[in-house]
């Protein structure tokens, strides 16, 4: 009978309109952002040889799901080179997330919710995974459950959601470890929101603390039980590139200035490639806009500590990437998690204008 009720209330919620119209809004923006990307099929070599020969090797990563995955859809190996079906797919499952999100914030609009999904996946560090053929299917699902385990953890109403979400950012670090990290930068986010009094349900069954608490533990415990998986089942198979690369740093006195020293690695990167005129444009209107509206919204002291959060959440963000002994940020696209990040900005800044009757949400 609960089963039953749970189904209804699910299967109504899919059916409703206004939902059904957000969700259309996103993805196709998301499809109109990545027409280039969806047209071109620029297949790496890495494509050709799953197609070619079925030598899909995930597994020898550290991303065991992935296999499996791409072996049950196509039914076997070789994998069926179907560019930009997958891409396609990946646009959808991130679309939805950005609905959830937008959700989470009480925002029903659906040009807003298709402008705050499209960092899931139109951002430049998303767009060098969207453009995998067959990578860019797990890495946005990883993305995804990741982002829905932090959106669990903070509008659940019982311990089966922290339990779910544990779960989730599980299959997370199987599908693609960085992709995981993004459960760091949005639970964060949503702890900022929570304390300004953004979201959509600012009661829940736990308090701030406690959220903040269980998320610390799921991504821990998440992390720590994929590891353990990887080096009774799948150690064996790791290539050189994984191992050397999963390395954590030994325990010693060196251990917090190379920690923060990686922390900064991202900042340095994203300067690097967006820290010129008129590029960093953009950026800076954002931050601009969000500092000025938020001061409105609250005292100084609150803003500047909600900022400080903000801050903290960005050094985090690459999670159990800090303490491995080599850097992480050669690959830009394990920076995947600037996607949610910018997600929030957007949408908290869409709730703080619309509270304060702004005209930047009545655009």
């Amino acid at each position: 009978m609960a089963q039953q009720r749970f189904f209804d209330h699910w299967s109504g919620v899919l059916q409703e309109p206004e939902l059904q119209r957000q969700w259309s809004a996103a993805f196709v923006a998301g499809v109109l952002a990545l027409f280039p990307l969806l047209i071109a099929i620029d297949l790496y070599i890495d494509d050709i040889e799953r197609a070619m020969q079925g030598s899909f090797d995930w597994v020898r990563v550290g991303r065991p799901l992935a296999d499996a995955l791409v072996e049950s859809l196509n039914f076997g190996r070789p994998a069926t080179a179907v560019a930009p079906l997958y891409t396609l797919v990946a646009i959808a499952v991130l679309s939805v997330v950005g609905v959830a999100c937008a959700r989470a914030y009480g925002i029903r609009s659906p040009f807003w919710t298709a402008i705050a999904a499209l960092p899931l996946m139109a951002q430049p560090y998303a767009l060098q995974a969207m453009s995998y053929g067959f990578d860019s299917l797990f890495m946005a699902s990883s993305l995804a459950f990741a982002i829905s385990a932090a959106l669990l953890v903070h509008r659940g109403s019982g311990w089966r959601a922290f339990l779910a979400a544990f779960g989730l950012q599980l299959l997370s670090f199987n599908l693609y470890q960085p992709g995981a990290n993004g459960f760091l930068v949005m639970t964060g986010c949503l702890c900022v929101a929570s304390a300004l009094d953004l979201l959509a349900r600012p009661t829940s069954a736990f308090s701030l603390r406690l959220r903040l608490l269980m998320s610390a533990l799921i991504y821990a415990g998440g992390y720590g039980f994929y590891r353990l998986l990887i080096s009774l089942f799948f150690e064996q198979r790791l290539n050189g590139y994984a191992v050397n690369s999963a390395t954590l740093m030994p325990l010693d006195a060196a251990l917090p200035s190379t920690a923060l020293s990686f922390a900064l690695e991202p900042f340095e990167q994203l300067f690097e490639d967006f820290g010129h005129w008129p590029v960093l444009l953009p950026f800076v209107v954002l931050a601009l806009s969000y500092a000025v509206v938020l001061i409105q919204w609250r005292s100084w002291n609150v803003a500047l500590l909600a900022i400080a959060a903000l801050l903290v959440v960005l050094l985090v963000a690459p999670g159990g990437m800090l303490f491995l002994r080599e850097s992480f940020v050669r690959h830009p696209r394990v920076l995947v998690y600037y996607g949610p990040f910018a997600t929030s900005l957007v949408l908290q800044l869409l709730v703080m204008s619309r509270r304060l009757h702004r005209p930047f949400w009545n655009f």
